[in-house]
């Protein structure tokens, strides 16, 4: 984490912004945090990253922004803040159609229906779980159909 924090020390260009570089560091620490656990920490940086990412005038690489919004969208629904995952989810879904992406489509997809579950919209929840497994299947992740397939499975036992 230090030497993170270090790199985003020594290539601050402004003051006031932070570069895309920065801002990726900045996601970067995010997922360490939620990694370790430290969910608040996490959601901080991940509401910083995309604070200074709005800032920007115009965004050179679209996957910084759609990396932000899907850990945004992980934190919040381990959180439990299930309406909030979605909405950040799906502009995460959003970004990626906007610039002809599959980066992190199925990864968005998945979050977004796991959180429409927990909410009680399983239909709509099931069409988003579907809808990731066909894009990991594109994406020839078979490691990935299975877990999600899985995952299914446990929701549609818990919520009957």
């Amino acid at each position: 984490m230090e030497k993170l924090e270090r790199a985003i020390s020594f290539t601050r260009t402004s003051e006031h912004f932070y570069s895309e570089k920065e801002i990726a560091i900045l996601n970067s620490i995010a997922i360490i945090y939620e990694e370790e656990g430290d969910l608040k920490k996490a959601f901080s940086a991940y509401m910083e990253a995309l604070q200074h990412i709005t800032l920007l005038p115009k965004l050179k690489d679209p996957l910084v922004k759609i990396r932000i919004l899907y850990g945004l969208s992980k934190a919040l629904c381990d959180m439990e803040r299930f309406e909030k995952s979605i909405k950040y989810g799906r502009l995460g879904l959003e970004l990626c159609v906007k610039h002809e992406t599959l980066y992190l489509l199925g990864e968005l997809h998945y979050q977004v229906g796991e959180s429409l579950y927990k909410i009680g919209k399983s239909e709509e929840g099931l069409s988003c779980l579907q809808k990731s497994i066909h894009i990991f299947e594109i994406e020839e992740n078979e490691r990935f159909v299975s877990l999600v397939e899985q995952e299914i499975q446990l929701l549609q036992a818990d919520f009957k």
